[in-house]
């Protein structure tokens, strides 16, 4: 390897200036739909790995050890589904664009599943909206990078990097506070007092329907969005 010279200063005395981040990849639809991809996963996914556990003390009474372990359906299948996808690519020459559109739809169903969130059912029936998740979560992981590296020139991949990560790791601090606040402010509505309602919100028990009625809500709220942007990621990639 070789060492770069630093760069020279300008007549001025003032090294030249680079902006804090390079958005030009944005230019490129091919490489908008992929960083869309983890975007749409971060209020499908995230939101729901947040906060599942305080729903299921406030709903069904979990303490933390059970919650814990009852989030293995929704965390497993981020393991195996990195695996799945590069077993699918190289042996069965699926294109990364259906595993994208399948992970799409993967997380879209798992939201609107939690309809079945309620204190009069068992928490067990969410075992498989939580798999879906998992699964949509997990099926694009590493495949997204790639994809998106692949659509800029080669002198553009550091910069397509940076701007997916900071994308990647935006729209989820996004998708949690989000998330949160709302879940927050409507069941303060509904209970009339915005006090109790953060409580609740935080896991007090004791108003298990409430809190379940508006999660519901939250989650059909998530899966409106990822439909709208998986929507854009169809589109921008024809484009």
């Amino acid at each position: 390897f070789r060492v770069l010279p630093a760069p020279s200063a300008t007549s001025t005395g003032a090294a030249p200036r680079r902006g804090f981040l390079d958005l030009t990849p944005l230019r490129s639809p091919r490489f908008l739909a992929v960083a869309l991809v983890p975007v749409a996963a971060s209020f499908a996914y995230v939101s729901v790995l947040t906060y599942a556990p305080i729903a299921l003390s406030a709903v069904h009474g979990q303490d933390a050890a059970t919650a814990g372990l009852f989030m293995l359906p929704l965390t497993l299948p981020v393991l195996v589904g990195p695996l799945l996808t590069g077993a699918l690519i190289t042996r069965t020459r699926v294109a990364p664009h259906t595993i994208i559109n399948t992970a799409l739809i993967l997380l879209i169903t798992g939201d609107v599943l939690f309809l079945l969130f309620d204190p009069s059912l068992s928490p067990v029936l969410l075992v498989i909206p939580m798999i879906l998740l998992g699964f949509g979560w997990g099926l694009p992981l590493g495949l997204v990078d790639g994809e998106a590296l692949a659509s800029v020139p080669a002198h553009s991949s550091a910069a397509a990097a940076g701007v997916l990560n900071f994308l990647r790791l935006g729209s989820e601090a996004l998708a949690v506070a989000v998330f949160g606040a709302a879940l927050a402010a409507i069941i303060g509505a509904q209970l009339g007092n915005p006090t109790l309602g953060a409580e609740v919100a935080a896991g007090a028990t004791g108003h298990a329907a409430v809190y379940a009625t508006v999660f519901r809500m939250m989650m059909i709220a998530c899966a409106v969005v990822t439909t709208v942007i998986g929507a854009a990621v169809i589109l921008l990639r024809r484009a």
